[in-house]
């Protein structure tokens, strides 16, 4: 039996299962959840030495609950501006008018803008201080943009800034090239392939302009997101070659949000669930022919950050067992309305504005009980082996109308979320499975008793 990690998770006091699946002939892998490590074997029934191993927990469906305390006043360093929830697009996974419906809030008034930025630059945070740039579309309020970050330069000009934004990339233009470029300021287009390739957003505008982003501003455009949606998977090695070709190399690929808050009523992964696992499985094996040929992965690859997480250690480095993203944790949404909300994903959401001081130690508290709320739900993720992997999906899929952490995704979207890592790990196993090939290619290096990526392959 051989480890794919060799510097496992310290193992805690809680549910631990062992996954086992067959990714081909006689050719078996598990995932230990208790250690987050990945193990091979031919032999299925060598995987049960793995229960009597030290320091670890014996399979059971009981579950004790995580703790987790702030021990001092948790200060924001990023926060998200929705400057309207106004669009030029009608995407069908959206998830704006998800709570405005009709009743639209408009634009972000600059006096609460600026208010904002004063209490950011005041933060005793360290570092860098963020400002992501949302909507909607905040290319409608290109105006009000370029104002919030004058201000910041010019009445806080001792704090290192740095600005971002995430657009469908209809609006860009040489005006705004020419207004980041001088600046910190980075952009993600959300782009999901090219016109023709049954995808939702395809735009032959957003295309040109990256085009042109890489002319007049290079380097601007540091990353797309893709959003794929439950309907038949197009053909995803078909997209290498149109990704390669935009040539931004930072592509991040979600699964298409699930919907109304507490009913889950947008979308039903059900109809084409074994088509997408199907397509996964597909991929996975060009995947890793790729990588063995460019010493890199694709640029688009809906697995690259969780894969990259292992071979590097990063996963090791960086647990975190009860929430998947930066909700509460350094990062607040500015609305609209001027109310604070966890995240984009909340804006709108009465029963979801944060109602104090965000240097206060209320807040803090408040923010403890949440993350425990979040990583305690009494669902059924606490009985699934991925879940140290996933930690239950988004948040914002997860609560009810109270802002309460109690549900639960469908099994058609876990399954398929699932197939997603045992694709990553398959994809692990044939790589390490060529360990010496690969260190001779100079892919991978031998550091810190962990098989990483080079520099090269990074």
């Amino acid at each position: 039996m051989n480890s794919y990690n060799k510097n496992p998770i310290p193992t805690k006091k809680e549910t631990r299962h062992l996954h086992v699946w067959e990714i081909c002939e006689n050719d078996y892998l598990c995932f230990d959840s208790a250690t987050c490590s990945v193990y091979s074997s031919t032999n299925i029934s060598s995987f049960k030495s793995l229960i009597n191993q030290p320091n670890t927990v014996q399979p059971s469906n009981t579950y004790s609950p995580l703790k987790h305390n702030f021990t001092k006043n948790y200060h924001p360093a990023q926060f998200v501006f929705c400057l309207t929830d106004a669009c030029n697009l009608n995407c069908e996974y959206c998830y704006q008018g998800e709570y405005h419906g009709d009743n639209r809030e408009g634009a972000l008034k600059i006096e609460d803008a600026l208010k904002n930025v004063d209490i950011l630059a005041k933060s005793k945070r360290k570092g860098v201080k963020t400002i992501i740039f949302f909507g909607g579309e905040p290319l409608l309020e290109k105006g009000l943009l370029k104002e919030i970050v004058l201000y910041c330069e010019k009445e806080h000009p001792n704090v290192k800034w740095a600005f971002s934004m995430t657009t469908n990339g209809t609006l860009l233009d040489e005006d705004i090239f020419n207004f980041i470029k001088k600046r910190n300021f980075s952009i993600m287009v959300s782009l999901d392939g090219p016109p023709g390739s049954g995808l939702v957003k395809t735009s032959k505008e957003t295309i040109e302009n990256i085009r042109i982003a890489e002319e007049l501003a290079p380097n601007t455009i540091s990353s797309i997101r893709v959003t794929l949606g439950p309907k038949k998977p197009p053909d995803l090695i078909s997209l290498v070659d149109f990704f390669e070709n935009l040539g931004i190399k930072r592509i991040y690929v979600a699964l298409a949000s699930l919907g109304t808050v507490g009913t889950k009523s947008l979308y039903n992964w059900s109809s084409a669930k074994d088509l997408w696992i199907s397509e996964f499985n597909r991929y996975s094996d060009y995947c890793i022919s790729f990588f063995i040929k460019n010493k890199r992965f694709p640029y688009f690859m809906p697995f690259a950050k969780a894969f990259k997480m292992y071979l590097t250690g990063e996963i090791f480095e960086h647990y975190n067992p009860y929430i998947p993203c930066g909700i509460y944790r350094g990062m607040v949404a500015v609305g609209q309305d001027g109310n604070y909300y966890p995240c984009h994903r909340f804006v709108g959401m009465k029963s979801a504005i944060i109602g104090y001081d965000l240097f206060s130690e209320s807040y803090s508290k408040f923010v403890s009980d949440k993350l425990n709320q979040y990583g305690n739900r009494d669902v059924k993720c606490k009985s699934c082996w991925c879940n140290p992997l996933c930690h239950g999906g988004c948040p914002h899929d997860c609560v009810d109308n109270n802002m309460e952490f109690k549900s639960e995704l469908t099994d058609d979207y876990c399954d398929i979320v699932r197939s997603l890592y045992e694709n990553m790990f398959k994809i692990i196993y044939k790589i390490m499975g060529n360990k010496k090939l690969l260190l001779q290619k100079g892919i991978i290096r031998e550091q810190d008793n962990c098989f990483r990526l080079s520099s090269e392959g990074e």
